[in-house]
């Protein structure tokens, strides 16, 4: 059978090709002014059966990432909805950063450079302030865990795509609400929170 060498937390280990695999080496493509091919190790994160892990982002060093899954992570998404989870790399532990019921969802997370804060959009009422399921921005912070409400529009506008400063304290996103009173003809506008 054969190997190849898996990085793991505690160095590397030599495992079956027969295996599951969550890594392997591979060459890439050289860089500019390189004259060899080089080396890149391509890790697998999750592992799943069915269902759908997407939409991630990695934080300033890639020591974090926060992504979208329908996978029961940490036992409390038994109901498969899709929720916002953080992958910590180095302690290979996950995150769920939102829990929630019934169709719709959460989606597009964005977390700060420093792995501290994720933004994302969702339709579902995660704070009790989103009752008319419009698409709303989010700010999750990990130092509490504390999650908050960014936006708060009229019934059939939405808020999409956020995307954090590296200190995660400004969010900007695209929104056809008139957020700040100079939006009245509801165009798609790119608005920044601080």
């Amino acid at each position: 059978m054969a190997t190849v060498e898996r990085r793991t937390n505690k160095g590397w280990a030599v495992i079956g090709l027969g295996a599951v695999l969550a890594s392997v080496l591979v060459a890439g493509m050289p860089t500019a002014g390189a004259s060899a091919p080089v080396c890149a190790v391509v890790d697998q994160v999750t592992l799943s059966s069915g269902g759908q892990n997407v939409n991630v982002s990695y934080d300033g060093d890639g020591s974090r990432m926060a992504f979208v899954s329908d996978r029961n992570y940490v036992g409390t998404n038994a109901d498969g909805n899709n929720e916002i989870f953080v992958y910590d790399v180095e302690a290979a532990t996950f995150t769920q950063v939102t829990t929630t019921t019934g169709s719709g969802g959460v989606n597009v997370p964005w977390i700060s450079a420093d792995g501290q804060r994720v933004a994302f959009q969702s339709s579902k009422n995660l704070t009790g302030t989103n009752s008319d399921a419009n698409n709303e921005i989010f700010l999750w912070d990990a130092a509490g865990p504390t999650l908050s409400q960014v936006t708060v529009s009229p019934s059939g506008r939405t808020n999409a795509a956020p995307r954090l400063s590296a200190d995660g304290t400004h969010v900007a996103f695209s929104s056809d609400a008139d957020l700040t009173g100079g939006n009245a003809d509801l165009n798609q506008e790119i608005v920044a929170v601080s």
